[in-house]
């Protein structure tokens, strides 16, 4: 930036603009590159016609600068927030324009000023008001609307039209007040109280149950499952709901959570267990519902129906408003220790309240019983190569899975990708360190299986494509659970000593079982076993894909955001463990604090070139580890951020 001297202190606008939700974009791998690539030439189209300049950008958002000697102080905030609204006004334009024109983009935009040391590489400008608006911009911004803080608010000169157009939102951010354009209307959640206990509430949710087709999937959370589980059952078998009956037997499955009866009295204890054998002989093999089971042994914060819709048949996409639920505050001891009733129950229809309303309703629940906090409850981690040393247990089943499909699967030399080919030579004749070590490097460099599957393989035989899918799937499944991994060196004590504080879960793509014999392995001095420290485990299922599209797999942002729904913690007090930048990305979409597990970076940097995973250093920047016995370090600066964030 002409006229500026390095190292000086210089006052800026900090515009932050984020998608929402990209990962869950539809479109191929290739088509979101390029829909990213040319949302980020609208962007720099905008901020360059405003005299702005471009401090950094990933694939989904980015944040940038105005400012500096060629531009007038009082005419910065200005051209920062004129080049907002241009931006936002030309959105509907741009999604137009879009190979998939049924959904569009949304965005995040905030604006925030301050001081900053300057640096000729834009990067490295550094700023305490820039780091606060990258790090807390979801907490600032509001989905399709610009959102300036009351610093920038009170810059703008009271005869300008621009500063007329922006309304208080009511909220506050660091003391400072928020202001919108478009003005901010706070959503009115449509809701009803009722009586748990009263046939009436639970009966008017199971009508609506009843009668939607377009559910898929239903998670129950009941404490004993006297009241929830067997109520739900005996509503859908009612005479007068046979067709329902026989649609959920066929259609819907459904996963129940009881509280573990080792930790209950003798009483709750007998009717859990009363209930977890009606659920075994009777809802599953007397009625015929597809029904798993599951315990957890931490107190629930509330009990609930969640139902989860499927996809728009027309369309072929996820239906907006996936969730209906009934979810009732429970039973929970008070401070004296003694059992306080919360009775009132919460009927809720996602496609009227939208994702992040139906989670802020577990953020309230949680407040109202612990009270308002920002302090970490739950440390949920990734499995592999967090916790287990995994990795190459991972590489060799793509190895064996490539060394085999030629001949097992008759394919022809066009079901490969070319650049493996080029790189290794013919598929039938390969060399088996040459082609791991070319594995290897694929692996780390796309880290999620159907982007490595797809560097591989370019088959276009479905029936085939599915096999060799889920053969590489049974490989590595097996593999970890014939040659158990090696935990990393200090895992075992650091997750051991988390477990006194905190409700510590894991989430993962391998297989549950093979993980909880993994924990059941991993044995502490007073040889009790680890899985027994933690509040969830929650694995992938057994039953592999029946046809796969390789575009449409489930993201860790979808899994992440069923799990804190599930665990009905509030986002803020949620901590995310994990390696890859998918873990990350996630964390960011569903806002949640990251610490990067960076575990083995020389091994990651003779690959790739890098120590981390990441596509590359973010400007937010994050805590990480690189040894088990430096995490709770990591996990100090989580705390320590946490409180001196948003209040």
């Amino acid at each position: 930036m002409e006229g500026l001297q390095q190292g000086s202190r210089v006052a800026f606008v900090f515009l932050n603009i984020d998608i929402v939700h990209s990962s869950g974009l539809l479109g191929s791998g290739v088509e979101r590159f390029q829909l990213f690539n040319d949302f980020g030439d609208y962007i720099d189209g905008k901020i360059s016609g405003h005299k702005g300049h471009k401090v950094n950008w990933g694939k989904d958002g980015g944040i940038f600068l105005f400012g500096g000697r060629d531009t007038k102080e009082n005419n910065m905030y200005h051209d920062a927030v004129l080049s907002a609204v241009d931006m936002l006004e030309g959105l509907n334009g741009f999604n137009m324009r879009r190979a998939h024109p049924e959904e569009d983009i949304k965005v995040r935009i905030a604006i925030h000023s301050g001081e900053a040391i300057y640096h000729d590489d834009l990067t490295r400008i550094e700023s305490e008001e820039l780091t606060i608006l990258a790090k807390n911009e979801r907490k600032i911004g509001l989905e399709n609307v610009v959102v300036i803080t009351g610093k920038v608010f009170n810059q703008l000169s009271i005869r300008s039209k621009i500063k007329s157009v922006f309304h208080n939102t009511n909220r506050k951010f660091e003391d400072l007040s928020l202001y919108s354009y478009p003005k901010f209307e706070p959503f009115e959640l449509s809701y009803k109280y009722r009586d748990v206990y009263r046939e009436q509430g639970f009966h008017d949710f199971m009508e609506s149950v009843i009668n939607d087709v377009d559910i898929e999937s239903i998670d129950i959370i009941a404490h004993t499952g006297a009241v929830t589980v067997e109520r739900f059952f005996s509503e859908i078998d009612k005479n007068k709901n046979i067709e329902a009956s026989k649609r959920f037997k066929d259609e819907v499955s459904i996963r129940i959570l009881l509280r573990d009866p080792e930790f209950e009295n003798e009483d709750r204890s007998t009717s859990i267990n009363r209930i977890s054998r009606k659920i075994d002989n009777d809802y599953k093999g007397r009625r015929g519902y597809k029904v798993k089971k599951n315990f957890y042994h931490c107190m629930p914060v509330f009990n609930s129906v969640i139902c989860n819709r499927g996809s728009d048949s027309e369309k072929d996409v996820p239906r907006k408003g996936s969730r209906l639920g009934f979810l009732s505050f429970y039973h929970f001891p008070n401070e004296a220790g003694k059992s306080k009733a919360h009775e009132s129950a919460f009927i809720i229809d996602e496609r009227k309240m939208g994702d992040n309303e139906f989670i802020d309703v577990y953020d309230s629940w949680f407040e109202h019983f612990w009270g308002k906090s920002d302090d970490i409850h739950t440390i949920i981690f990734d499995f592999d190569d967090t916790i287990a040393d995994s990795h190459d247990i991972q590489i060799d089943a793509w190895v064996e899975t490539v060394l085999n499909a030629y001949k097992r699967h008759n394919l022809e030399l066009d079901d490969f990708n070319q650049e493996f080919i080029d790189s290794l030579g013919h598929p039938g004749s390969l060399n088996r360190n040459r082609t791991r070590n070319e594995i290897a490097r694929i692996f780390f460099e796309e880290q999620r299986s159907e982007h490595i599957f797809i560097r591989i393989f370019s088959i276009k035989d479905e029936k085939k494509k599915v096999a060799i899918f889920n053969e590489r799937r049974r490989l590595r499944m097996g593999k970890m659970s014939d040659n158990k991994p090696d935990s990393f060196t200090g895992a075992v004590d650091v997750l051991d000593h988390l477990s006194r504080d905190y409700n510590i879960a894991v989430i993962s793509d391998t297989y549950e079982e093979v993980i909880n014999n993994f924990f059941d392995e991993e044995k502490l001095r007073d040889e009790e076993r680890l899985r027994s420290k933690f509040t969830y485990i929650m694995g992938s299922e057994k039953s592999v894909f029946d046809a796969l599209d390789l575009d449409r797999i489930p993201g860790k942002g979808a899994l992440l955001r069923k799990i804190v729904n599930i665990i009905g913690v509030p986002r803020k007090r949620l901590v995310y463990v994990g390696d890859s930048k998918y873990d990350y990305q996630a964390c960011r979409e569903v806002g949640i604090d990251f610490i990067e597990a960076r575990l083995f970076p020389e091994l990651l940097r003779r690959y790739t070139g890098k120590y981390t995973f990441l596509d590359s250093e973010p400007f937010e920047k994050h805590p990480y580890f690189t040894e088990w016995v430096d995490f709770v370090s990591a996990l100090l600066e989580v705390k320590k951020s946490k409180s001196q964030s948003y209040r």
